[in-house]
């Protein structure tokens, strides 16, 4: 009986420092930068493409530096179900009048480890959505704002949230939530903001690529 209690107090113990950690959490340091990058081009020896393109994907990267945790053994703790939205405001054309546009997009991960170290991901826009609502002759005329938020997928608690674009962070802020909300005017669209793994940089640099969480029941 006494040992059935010593485990369950244990295990509640356990149960409190996770919880507890997971509450103090910060991710710091988060970097975004964006680019307009043509589709990468593979060679292969059994294959052989003659299209050419110009079309551009948009490009966000994000960098972030997550805390140490040390666990028992000398390894580092690892923080379960992490979910990146990635919010992009953008100038875009909609029944031949100027808007703005609302893209957004989510990638949830099993695990990332604590390690003290910069971790990145990495999201990217189809050409056929900037080609369909955007500037299809020049992408860099497009105003674009991106906000990037990590957050505990099963708690909504946020980890850290970035933003880039011209202006105050908070005055962008706010325009986010604005947009977000359900009273927001502009032309949504979403889950067009891809993951990379589904996109044509999936094989590029793997290693460093996070594992993504399983989907349910596959």
């Amino acid at each position: 009986m006494q040992k059935t209690w010593l485990l369950i107090l244990f295990t509640v113990m356990v149960c409190t420092i996770a919880s507890a950690q997971r509450n103090r959490l910060e991710f710091t340091d988060i970097k975004i930068k964006t680019d307009f990058l043509a589709t990468p081009i593979y060679r292969l020896d059994n294959y052989s493409s003659a299209l050419k393109t110009n079309e551009k994907w948009l490009i966000v990267n994000t960098s972030y530096r997550v805390p140490r945790f040390k666990a028992t053994q000398g390894k580092n703790q690892w923080l379960d179900d992490l979910r990146v939205e990635t919010e992009i405001i953008f100038s875009a054309l909609y029944q031949g009048r100027p808007v703005w546009a609302y893209a957004t997009g989510r990638t949830e991960y099993w695990a990332i480890e604590l390690d003290g170290k910069d971790h990145r991901t990495m999201v990217a826009v189809p050409p056929q959505v900037l080609k369909r609502y955007g500037s299809e002759k020049n992408y860099k005329n497009l105003k674009i704002y991106v906000r990037v938020s990590f957050l505990d997928a099963r708690t909504n608690s946020l980890y850290g949230r970035a933003i880039v674009g011209s202006g105050a962070d908070a005055k962008l802020n706010s325009v986010f939530e604005t947009l977000s909300g359900p009273l927001g005017s502009a032309l949504r669209l979403p889950n067009v903001v891809m993951s990379l793994e589904k996109s044509p940089w999936s094989l590029i640099d793997i290693d460093y690529q996070e594992m993504l969480k399983p989907e349910a029941g596959k």
